[in-house]
């Protein structure tokens, strides 16, 4: 297993990766069968089934849904299934999460080959095994129900196809992401910055063509009778559905007592909202420093892409206990270039993991949302916010560059 340096050498481990892989996937797969998140996935199911057996033009009418439409086809294959083969509800349930499921696996796979690229094979490989079996990201995929590892792996997708030259492709992944998941829309300084670093009429063109392509794809067969930027309006409903400081997610207005406040209401002079709006600007102000001091530096692209994630579920308000899940896959490609990160990784998946299995404990007891004064909600917070500080810490290396860039 080690070559005479002393060394693991990869190539040792090869036939046993297809293994590796195998039992994973199995793995995952069983933690399926684990109860989930019943009011998520009782929507997902209704959801699924209805759409196998009347289409899609009624569904946004018919249910009160706040999702993007990209996920939709998913459950609408799903439901199709159910229906040719007649299956049950838990059956049902076991194939919406299996989205999920193999998306956190190219996840894994994503992260090996960024480090492959960048000639870390050995340590991609170990950093995507490790991100597909980390407990805080199969949590939210086998056992919880949800879907945030779709757009979280898009996002690292986009990001990639950027590195390897792909500009118009990325552009639109980027774009079918948000229509995926709306908050993906938190990495777009760095697209921006990415995309028109190299510009031409050319790609401008080819970049609307297929976004427009995309756009109409994926929205035209919900569209009945909608205006054609309808999205905007659903997207714009979605945000008002949980109009607090923070909604479950334990982040810096969990430790400023603003879970389930509403973000209208003052705080320290302003509201909740002007604090987050004011603290976000300045997190887009310090990413496009940090992009256009090392703008080939792939490490400080990729942590910018943490840093952005990360803030936005520590400042921004409207937070839910899962927001934190792209930060995760990013800060896991980092540690290829910057080995200290390794102890953000385990501290930040600890948070993520106690703060969606706290919400999901208590929904058993019919609890859906966490007290203002909940101790342990505080306690979790206090421990992200320490690893937020500590990312601003690192962040100013890079601007400083005084930190491994390469």
């Amino acid at each position: 297993m080690k070559n005479q340096t002393g060394r693991i050498d990869l190539k040792s481990f090869l036939p046993a990766i297809p293994g590796v892989v195998v039992c994973a996937i199995f793995a995952r797969l069983l933690l399926t069968l684990l109860p989930s998140y019943e009011i998520d996935m009782r929507g997902y199911q209704a959801w699924s089934a209805y759409m196998a057996e009347y289409g899609f033009s009624r569904v946004y009418d018919t249910f009160h849904i706040v999702y993007a439409p990209a996920y939709m086809y998913l459950l609408w294959f799903t439901g199709k299934i159910a229906k040719i083969f007649s299956l049950g509800y838990g059956t049902h349930v076991f194939l919406i999460k299996f989205w999920s499921v193999a998306s956190d696996i190219i996840g894994g796979l994503l992260i090996f080959l960024i480090g492959k690229k960048y000639g870390k094979e050995r340590l991609g490989l170990v950093l995507g095994i490790l991100y597909s079996l980390n407990p805080a990201v199969f949590f939210n995929s086998s056992i919880w129900g949800q879907f945030d590892s779709i757009p979280a792996t898009m996002l690292l997708g986009v990001i990639y196809c950027f590195n390897t030259k792909r500009s118009i492709t990325a552009a639109i992944l980027f774009g079918a992401a948000v229509l995926t998941k709306p908050q993906s829309a938190v990495l777009a300084p760095i697209v921006l910055i990415l995309y028109f670093r190299k510009v031409s009429a050319r790609k401008i063109i080819l970049t609307i063509l297929g976004g427009l392509s995309a756009y109409i794809f994926i929205t035209l067969p919900f569209a009945a009778n909608r205006p054609i930027l309808w999205i905007i309006d659903l997207y714009l409903k979605s945000g008002g559905d949980y109009p607090y400081a923070t909604a479950n997610g334990f982040n810096f207005w969990t430790l400023a007592k603003g879970q389930i406040v509403p973000d209208n209401q003052p705080f320290l002079g302003w509201t909740y909202a002007a604090w987050s709006l004011i603290i976000l600007t300045l997190v887009v102000i310090v990413s496009f420093i940090a992009i256009l001091r090392n703008i080939k530096s792939a490490y400080a692209i990729y942590y910018t892409g943490y840093f952005i994630c990360f803030a936005v579920f520590m400042f921004g308000t409207r937070m839910h206990e899962r927001y934190l899940f792209p930060a995760l896959i990013f800060l896991a490609v980092c540690i290829l270039w910057n080995p200290r990160l390794w102890y953000s990784f385990v501290v930040l998946s600890l948070c993520h993991l106690a703060n969606q299995w706290y919400i999901y404990y208590l929904s058993f007891r019919k609890v859906y949302w966490v007290s203002a004064n909940d101790p342990i909600a505080y306690a979790i917070a206090v421990v992200t916010m320490l690893a937020m500080l500590y990312a601003v810490y690192e962040m100013v290396l890079i601007i400083k560059k005084k930190t491994c860039l390469s």
